[in-house]
């Protein structure tokens, strides 16, 4: 099982944690837990939490975890995507013996008319009393929401909301979540700006939601109203697992009632088509494996 991130080269658990007969480097040795839904991966066990639950330490030990937080709504009528809800993942962090609250964050629901931007996405995190150094300030921002037809910015958030598109030139959301709680050692955080409008007089599209992997791309002006992608997502490699991508940025020429995201998914929603509000963002999610 191995763990990769955007801009680093994939880590093996096995030779990280020193699984080769050395089992005083291990760092996972002496935790037992319980909560959420438990499976088992090449030999390490998995605490998945859909939604919100308790994680409970019987045998103090180190763990990693990946929280992933709600994804922003897609903006109303061409309206900016949605951005992905942030990421925050750790290795090798100690947790006592005590219970842990566990939040995951539902994603954000649409606006109608009215310029402003979409509804953010809500944080998820893990929550326990004196829990470890630095324990209880992680927190997996949700992303940002789409701006709105016609003049809306995206919003700010884990991963930026994409810029409304038509009514004006409009912008992205920024990140908040690389700089939110920063120097806490072995935990990294991920997220991106949104996307701009596309420029011009005709033919804009909404800014793509930026992504946990990388930025929202600015909307087209191409004559034919259209969608531009969201930023990529976090990919995890247990499973192939890709976590919060961007909303697309809506165009009319598309689908006008996009569908809300899949739950877990953490990704933002797409911007609506013509007079259409955009899509709910996906659910977060929370992972404990040791």
């Amino acid at each position: 099982m191995a763990v990769k991130s955007f801009g680093n080269p994939s880590s093996s658990f096995r030779s990280r944690f020193g699984r080769t007969g050395n089992r005083v480097s291990n760092p996972f040795i002496g935790i037992a837990a319980t909560g959420g839904i438990t499976s088992s991966f090449s030999g390490y066990t998995l605490h998945t939490f859909y939604s919100p639950g308790t994680f409970t330490v019987s045998s103090p030990g180190n763990a990693g975890f990946i929280i992933v937080g709600g994804g922003g709504a897609g903006g109303w009528d061409v309206g900016g995507g949605g951005g992905g809800g942030g990421v925050v993942v750790a290795t090798g962090l100690n947790f006592n013996a005590t219970n842990y609250t566990i939040q995951v964050g539902s994603g954000g629901a649409g606006t109608g008319p009215g310029g402003g931007a979409s509804n953010n996405g809500q944080p998820s995190f893990i929550l326990g009393p004196g829990g470890f150094v630095g324990f209880n300030s992680v927190t997996a921002l949700g992303g940002g929401g789409g701006g709105n037809y016609p003049t809306g910015n995206g919003a700010a958030g884990g991963s930026g909301g994409g810029g409304a598109g038509y009514g004006a030139a409009t912008s992205g959301g920024n990140a908040t979540q690389p700089t939110a709680n920063p120097g806490i050692s072995g935990i990294t955080q991920y997220g991106y700006a949104g996307g701009s409008s596309g420029p011009g007089p005709t033919g804009y599209t909404g800014g793509g939601g930026g992504g946990a992997g990388g930025t929202g791309p600015a909307g087209a002006n191409t004559g034919t109203p259209t969608y531009v992608p969201g930023g990529p997502g976090y990919t995890w490699t247990i499973n192939s697992k890709t976590y919060s991508t961007g909303g697309k940025g809506g165009g009319d020429s598309w689908s006008p009632v996009p569908s809300a995201m899949s739950a877990n998914s953490g990704d933002g929603g797409d911007g609506g088509g013509s007079t259409a509000t955009g899509a709910t963002g996906g659910s977060g999610i929370v992972i404990i494996y040791y």
